[in-house]
C-alpha cells in the first residue's frame, strides 16, 4: 500500500509543479505535463518506493523471510534489501542524470518489478488468494513499469522536437 500513496502523493505535486511552473509569465517555453509526472513517477515509484521497501528488507529479514516462506537466514533478504536501497538511491537521482542513465535504471526496475509481479501471480493463483490486500500491490507491480516505460518514450520524443530541455 506504501507504494500507492507515493504514487498518489507523485501525482499531485507534479500536477501542483505543473501549474506553478505554468502561471510563471517569465518562462520561455510552455511547461509539458507528461515531462512533470514523468520525473516525479521516477522519483516517488522507483526511489521513494526503492527506499521504502530496501529498509524494510533489511530490518524486517526475519519477519519476511518467514512470511515469504524463504529460508531463514537474513542474508537474502538483506541482500534484496540492499539491491532495493541502491535503486531507491538511484531513482531520487534519475531525474537529473543523462538519457542513458535513466533508460538504464527504467530498463533495470522494469525487469525485477515486472518478475516480482509474475512470481506473486504464481503464488496467488493456486492458493485463491483473490483479496484486495494482495491484488492491489501486484496490479501495481504489472502497471508501475509499463508506464514508467511510456513516459520515458513520451519525454524522450517531446526532447527530440525541441519542446523542452530535460
Amino acid at each position: 500500500m506504501i507504494p500507492v500513496l507515493l504514487l498518489a502523493l507523485g501525482i499531485v505535486l507534479s500536477m501542483l509543479h505543473f501549474f506553478l511552473a505554468k502561471s510563471n509569465k517569465s518562462r520561455q517555453r510552455k511547461p509539458c505535463f507528461t515531462v512533470f509526472f514523468y520525473k516525479y513517477w521516477l522519483v516517488f515509484a522507483v526511489g521513494s518506493a526503492g527506499i521504502y521497501y530496501g529498509l524494510e528488507r533489511m530490518y524486517y529479514a526475519y519477519q519476511l523471510a518467514t512470511a515469504f516462506h524463504t529460508p531463514l537466514s537474513a542474508s537474502l533478504q538483506n541482500e534484496l534489501g540492499l539491491y532495493c536501497l541502491v535503486l531507491g538511491i538511484i531513482g531520487l537521482l534519475a531525474p537529473f542524470t543523462s538519457r542513458s542513465f535513466r533508460l538504464a535504471i527504467i530498463i533495470n526496475y522494469s525487469l525485477i518489478t515486472l518478475s516480482i509481479a509474475v512470481l506473486q501471480l504464481v503464488e496467488l493463483i493456486p492458493n485463491e488468494n483473490y483479496s484486495i490486500t494482495t491484488l492491489l500491490p501486484v496490479s501495481y507491480s504489472f502497471i508501475a513499469p509499463l508506464v514508467l516505460i511510456a513516459l520515458f518514450f513520451i519525454a524522450d520524443k517531446k526532447q527530440q522536437k525541441g519542446s523542452f530541455k530535460f
